[in-house]
């Protein structure tokens, strides 16, 4: 836990912003208590990633809220591969607020050394699953990072089973199967093989190159893991 005390008034400056990194894949809560007036909360990402905040660095990632009477706290699942900026701004109704802010953090660490891609060129390598062989990936989707993207190569024909589970943050992280038939470097519609509804689903699948999808197309916060085994 991490708590930071500050002010914000006509005769100062009416927003203050907090920049910050996580060190792992988090479920981050973020307060304002103590506070004399009122105000708002907006978290966002450096999406252009200059590491200054700027226009380009919208919308806003999570939002929130502080006042005498009530308190809107933000709490989102969130990736360590970004830059994240808060912003505080006092309530026009106040001359001033006076705050705390607290950070609360529950880390869920993923196991991959780069965070995957988004298109066969930049997938992540699982490697290579045999027969009685099992690969494993964690890692986050959600408003951040849309989706990731894996590779795996299967040497020999086998039944593979495909795992998927919900960590922490919002539910229903979709996965889907497919193989890049024409080789051109896309993945298109038809060359889907499948997707995983439940916790799990098995196939019987050739030796070759085949390409796994997790993401969050609603837009939720997850961090997940997948395994894939023959």
């Amino acid at each position: 836990m991490a708590r930071q005390r500050d002010t914000a008034g006509l005769v100062d400056a009416e927003k203050r912003f907090y920049k910050f990194r996580l060190g792992q894949i988090s479920d981050l809560s973020i307060a304002l208590s103590q506070v004399s007036g009122g105000g708002t909360m907006r978290l966002y990402n450096d999406t252009n990633r200059n590491g200054q905040f700027d226009f380009n660095d919208g919308p806003a990632v999570a939002s929130g809220s502080g006042s005498l009477s009530s308190n809107r706290p933000i709490s989102a699942v969130l990736p360590s591969t970004e830059t994240y900026f808060l912003e505080v701004t006092r309530d026009f109704t106040f001359s001033t607020m006076q705050y705390d802010i607290t950070f609360n953090t529950t880390q869920y660490p993923g196991n991959l050394p780069t965070d995957p891609g988004s298109e066969p060129t930049t997938a992540f390598n699982l490697g290579n699953l045999s027969r009685g062989g099992r690969l494993d990936a964690r890692d986050y989707v959600g408003t951040v990072d849309n989706n990731d993207l894996y590779r795996f190569t299967l040497t020999e024909a086998a039944t593979v089973t495909f795992a998927k589970a919900d960590i922490a943050g919002s539910i229903n992280t979709e996965v889907t199967i497919y193989q890049d038939q024409n080789n051109n470097n896309i993945l298109e519609l038809s060359e889907s093989l499948g997707s995983v509804f439940g916790p799990q689903a098995s196939t019987s699948l050739q030796a070759g190159t085949y390409y796994v999808l997790a993401g969050q197309f609603n837009l939720n916060n997850t961090a997940y893991s997948l395994s894939i085994s023959a």
